[in-house]
């Protein structure tokens, strides 16, 4: 396991499977991602393998042109599995609402969820809410694939052996360009990369901070972000 931070993983190790966050490669959203993959001209031979192209085992193109595009669910609107079990119609447009984002799906959107939820014949909110993974789930395989299959065409490096796209471009650069790193044996670029040598992380843990409610003390809360070490260097 190597953390990026408390919430946040680079990647996780599970004996032989490797979990990497494609965000790190991607920076984009994946409805940006799937609307770029159509316009490539892509083959989708992963969707092609599963299920969710067919109607009663015959390729089903109607289903396919739709698989293309990601779908969009209302994710606040969900609370438990007996709920999502007695909701047996798409929620309406004002429950995809997202305080996170602040926005909301249009007119357009909405009409394209409801023919998901009726081309697959979707009984409640719980089985919508499995194709609407599963079709995720081939579309984040896809893009990445295509990625994958660029990139080592690019540079003869697959980025699936690393954990986010900076270090797979350091190391694209150096095959490429067949440049040799040796040590540093100037002393002033020793000086140079030793002047530039930053302390660790130094944070706030406290979230929940209160000034002083005492009428004679007259306190506030100031949050400095600063370098600690140039500061105390600086004052006389």
């Amino acid at each position: 396991m190597l953390p990026f931070n408390g919430e946040n993983f680079r990647t996780i190790s599970f004996n032989s499977f490797e979990f990497v966050d494609s965000l790190a490669f991607l920076q984009a959203s994946l409805s940006e991602l799937a609307s770029d993959l159509k316009e490539s001209g892509h083959t989708y031979e992963i969707l092609k393998q599963t299920d969710l192209v067919k109607t009663n085992g015959i390729f089903d193109r109607k289903k396919y042109k739709v698989l293309l595009e990601k779908s969009f669910f209302p994710y606040e609107f969900c609370h438990s599995l007996k709920q999502m079990e007695s909701v047996t119609s798409l929620p309406e447009i004002k429950h995809f609402n997202s305080s996170l984002s602040e926005t909301s799906i249009s007119k357009v959107d909405h009409k394209f969820a409801k023919k998901v939820w009726k081309l697959f014949k979707c009984q409640n909110l719980l089985d919508y809410t499995k194709v609407y993974n599963r079709i995720d789930t081939i579309l984040l395989a896809e893009i990445f694939q295509k990625f994958r299959k660029d990139m080592h065409k690019f540079s003869g490096l697959d980025p699936a052996h690393y954990i986010s796209l900076p270090s797979y471009s350091y190391d694209s650069m150096l095959k490429l360009t067949k440049s040799v790193i040796s040590l540093p044996t100037d002393i002033n670029m020793v000086h140079f990369l030793e002047s530039c040598k930053r302390g660790g992380v130094a944070f706030i843990g406290t979230r929940d901070m209160k000034p002083s409610k005492s009428q004679n003390d007259e306190s506030e809360i100031v949050y400095l972000d600063a370098n600690v070490s140039s500061f105390f260097l600086t004052v006389p």
